[in-house]
């Protein structure tokens, strides 16, 4: 991620919200925390907002983060992480803009960190990834 938030500075703009904000992890645009929200951990997402991009690609990113959001709300299965109770809010950061929200807190390895090692899933893992993968498209597509 181009912008990582500065931890301490990210702790302060959501002090009256999360408590014990840890950095666990980062993509292209977003930065992933594990925070307390009412002593419940929780992950905290940062994802960043390019400022020198034209308005209209800002307007479109700030809509897919929105889009994403929503689309997780939608989805109430196993299959997929649930929103946390921390709501998308905007803020800035030494006059860098990010979109705050949380997620549940899932601990453990993630699928990417594992490929990265070349893990060599088992026939078992094989077959719960598939039927994760599966459901989570059955759900999908009713959704659509």
């Amino acid at each position: 991620m181009e912008h990582l938030p500065d931890l301490e500075q990210l702790q302060d703009s959501l002090k009256a919200k999360v408590d014990n904000l840890l950095y666990v992890d980062q993509g292209g645009f977003k930065a992933v925390y594990k925070g307390s929200v009412q002593e419940k951990p929780e992950a905290i997402k940062a994802v960043y907002i390019p400022a020198d991009i034209n308005e209209e690609d800002r307007i479109e990113l700030i809509g897919r983060v929105k889009r994403e959001i929503e689309a997780l709300d939608k989805c109430k299965s196993p299959e997929f992480v649930q929103l946390g109770s921390l709501p998308p809010e905007s803020i800035n950061i030494n006059g860098i803009d990010y979109i705050i929200y949380s997620e549940e807190f899932l601990d453990g390895e993630n699928l990417r960190s594992k490929i990265r090692k070349n893990h060599k899933p088992d026939l078992s893992e094989l077959i719960q990834l598939t039927v994760t993968f599966l459901k989570a498209i059955k759900l999908l597509k009713k959704m659509t």
